[in-house]
């Protein structure tokens, strides 16, 4: 269940991936208990993002978010058309529900970043025994796949959106 935080007047404070994992390996002693009572500690997606990259350690990372008592900070999207508000809330909820729910919505894309990064790679002197061609097939692939998801879900989308398509 969803429920808007109450404000406290504690200044918020957002920290970033780099904070949390200094966090997950010192644990949070004088640090943490600081930011618990003065400060009110809110993660994006962002942050979801970059503990999902940690493969073997989401679960140290999302124990951190919850010793802190962390809030879920939410940007406040218009429908149908997915127009930025320019507005965000701030949401109580438990980081794993938040974590669970935006790997469930997120799958979509993620082959197609890894794609997309791939040229990066080759760029950058790696994937030594791949040709441009074969990543160029990486990508295609992914983005047909991304986009057989697209069509699939469609129908889940509100009536106008459809339309777009």
């Amino acid at each position: 269940m969803e429920s808007i935080s109450p404000y406290e007047g504690k200044p918020t404070v957002y920290l970033d991936h780099n904070v949390l994992d200094f966090l997950t390996e010192q644990g949070l002693d004088e640090f943490g208990q600081m930011l618990i009572k003065g400060y009110q500690v809110v993660y994006s997606d962002e942050t979801l993002k970059e503990i999902r990259r940690s493969k073997g350690f989401e679960e140290s990372f999302l124990n951190v978010l919850k010793e802190l008592k962390a809030n879920y900070l939410k940007l406040i999207i218009e429908q149908p058309n997915f127009t930025i508000t320019g507005k965000a809330s701030i949401i109580a909820r438990d980081p794993y529900d938040v974590y669970k729910e935006y790997c469930e919505n997120s799958d979509d894309g993620v082959d197609i970043e890894h794609a997309m990064q791939q040229w990066l790679f080759k760029f950058s002197g790696g994937r030594k025994g791949d040709s441009i061609n074969d990543i160029h097939n990486e990508q295609v692939s992914a983005f047909s796949e991304l986009m057989d998801s697209i069509m699939d879900n469609s129908d889940a989308l509100p009536e106008g959106a459809q339309r777009q398509l």
